[in-house]
């Protein structure tokens, strides 16, 4: 199990360097769009026939687990209505540009991510430490840490706490909605949701907008907080309230 784990972790950091590089290398769309088709590929192909332990259930979602799909897919959209409340409040807000020139990159490439990162973190790293420990709250701290420090890399924490901050609470959610669903299709709902607004969506914020990052106190507690209390709800009244889980899965 653990040579298959290593090799699979050694894989996966592979996929992401690999992938970064060529999609930067290549200008032409096409070549792009094949690109992420090949690599999206190998992804799934190694989450069903080189990891660890059979998981092809990861694929599926039951009836009675599908709103989380919808609430997945909801979450992030609130967060972001939040912040263009708060923004128009507080009158920094001049108007809001979607990026409809790059519409079909942003949708393809975050395909890519949610699907590849979410099979990485949430079906081979939490639900290693899960299997191994049967302690939700253990394996989906270290998880989230995990996920945090990958995403944080090249900032400080010190100075860029927010950001460190916000993929923690994020992953944390993410191993929620997987555990309750027994299904990877919610998570890779909200991770698309998410950075597809994310990259598609600017706010302008006027003459404040060389102040004002996505950091920023106006920008990052509309964002985080709703994320926040909705990890605590799940952990406290779903997740906790679950007792056992099943042995499936």
């Amino acid at each position: 199990m653990f040579g298959k784990l290593f090799f699979n972790i050694v894989l996966y950091v592979i996929l992401f360097v690999a992938s970064s590089i060529l999609l930067g290398y290549f200008e032409q769309r096409i070549v792009k769009v094949l690109v992420l088709a090949v690599f999206i590929a190998i992804s799934i192909f190694n989450s069903i026939q080189l990891f660890p332990y059979s998981n092809i259930r990861f694929f599926s979602i039951k009836a009675k687990n599908a709103h989380y799909l919808l609430i997945a897919f909801i979450l992030p959209i609130f967060s972001f209505f939040l912040i263009y409340i708060n923004t128009k409040i507080n009158e920094y807000l001049t108007g809001i540009t979607f990026d409809y020139s790059n519409i079909l990159g942003v949708f393809l490439s975050q395909i890519y991510v949610a699907i590849t990162e979410e099979l990485f973190f949430r079906g081979l790293i939490f639900y290693t430490l899960f299997k191994t420990s049967k302690k939700f709250l253990l394996s989906a701290i270290i998880s989230s840490i995990i996920f945090s420090l990958f995403h944080g890399l090249g900032h400080s924490i010190n100075s860029e706490y927010q950001l460190f901050i916000s993929y923690f609470v994020i992953g944390t959610i993410l191993c929620s909605l997987f555990i309750l669903s027994y299904s990877i299709w919610p998570c890779i709902v909200f991770h698309f949701t998410n950075n597809f607004l994310t990259n598609s969506i600017d706010f302008n914020l006027g003459v404040f907008e060389k102040y004002l990052t996505p950091l920023s106190p106006v920008l990052f507690l509309p964002y985080v907080l709703p994320l926040l209390f909705f990890s605590l709800y799940l952990y406290f009244y779903k997740v906790w309230k679950l007792k056992t889980y099943n042995s499936d899965f």
